[in-house]
């Protein structure tokens, strides 16, 4: 059970439920701040449960591959699988709270037809991201990182940690889509500023630095 959601879960309960669902006028703020922290809590605590089941996306790999993924891939595979699985848990246990008239209702779709839509919402939730150059850190608001941002990952990094690549990787990517300049090696003048970014973005999610992991001069 975790301890405390992600702020950003927080917010979007709080939003939802203040804002479209509506919660009792007769409740003090201290009521209603309780309610949305325990709904949060509780919705962060089912996303996290479900997570714990994803073994299964490593042997799907090996059996279609007929190899382990490397860690990269594997990182990839889970942040794939908690936007499925984020998005599947608030559809049912916030959304479907929204109060809807009978003409609302949506018909029946096919599986197919879902997985256009979720295909859908969640190119429309990328672009309505696009212009936020910290989206980089939000799991359900950046792109996976393509083979080049992930090899000039490698090749900045190669004396930090897997994780400090993957984040980077996805730092990367999102200067690469916004069509910034991005360091061409180690020795390019910009890479002491990206290393900060990652190394800044580690310590703000409590995330172990490797030994060269400190902050550096840029």
């Amino acid at each position: 059970m975790t301890e405390t959601p992600p702020e950003d879960l927080r917010q979007l309960v709080e939003v939802t439920w203040r804002t479209h669902i509506g919660l009792p006028e007769d409740w003090s703020q201290t009521q209603k701040a309780n309610f949305v922290a325990d709904e949060a809590l509780r919705i962060s605590d089912l996303i996290e449960t479900q997570m714990q089941g994803q073994g299964p996306l490593v042997r799907q790999w090996w059996d279609e591959h007929g190899e382990a993924p490397d860690y990269l891939t594997t990182v990839t595979l889970i942040e794939t699988a908690r936007r499925s699985i984020t998005e599947a848990v608030l559809a049912q246990e916030l959304y479907e709270q929204i109060p809807h008239s009978e003409e609302d209702f949506p018909e029946p779709v096919s599986v197919e037809e879902a997985q256009e839509r979720e295909a859908l919402q969640e190119q429309v939730r990328l672009q309505d991201a696009a212009g936020d150059r910290d989206r980089w850190t939000d799991p359900l608001r950046r792109r996976d990182p393509s083979s080049e941002a992930s090899e000039l990952s490698r090749q900045l990094w190669a004396d930090r940690s897997a994780l400090f690549r993957v984040t980077g990787a996805f730092l990367l990517q999102a200067r690469i889509e916004d069509s910034e300049p991005v360091p061409t090696g180690p020795s390019d003048p910009l890479a002491a500023s990206f290393t900060n970014q990652v190394s800044q973005a580690l310590l703000a999610a409590g995330k172990p630095l490797d030994g060269p992991g400190r902050l550096v001069d840029p």
